[in-house]
């Protein structure tokens, strides 16, 4: 799944199983010596609706040399590039090579993946509720 930067970066097995369209390593950023979480999806999972086009200002770094520029994004990479909250990490670099996306953002641990914790408690208390619906409204103000 990785290659090029990432080829000597990864320090962990997955930090949760394969779902969805990806799997999520947590790797050694070596140029600062911290933790990151690198997000590999495959780009065969992503449903054609998910796709937004490439920004002008993103540069995708090809990590394999047969692997053709990207003209798309898959929307989760898209919207968390446009995105500036402190509850959502921000992305440091985005790779591609002909099956997957790798996407690099800081590690947050403890955390969880809000679709993970969705899916695996589908009645969630009002509280709870509450509280991931108030970080929804102050990202959109």
């Amino acid at each position: 799944m990785t290659g090029g930067p990432l080829s000597q970066s990864i320090v962990d097995k997955p930090k949760k199983p394969k779902c969805g369209f990806g799997v999520t390593y947590l790797a050694q950023d070596n140029s600062s010596d911290t933790l990151v979480s690198v997000k590999c999806i495959d780009k065969s999972r992503v449903l054609e609706d998910n796709w937004e086009p490439l920004p002008d200002s993103l540069h995708l770094e090809r990590i394999d040399n047969d692997a053709a520029p990207a003209g798309r994004l898959p929307r989760e990479i898209a919207l968390l590039l446009r995105l500036d909250h402190p509850n959502i990490p921000h992305v440091i670099a985005v790779y591609h090579n002909a099956t997957f996306f790798q996407m690099v953002v800081p590690s947050h641990e403890p955390a969880f993946d809000l679709f993970r914790f969705i899916d695996e408690n589908p009645a969630v208390e009002e509280p709870i509720a509450s509280h991931i619906f108030r970080q929804f409204r102050q990202l959109l103000q």
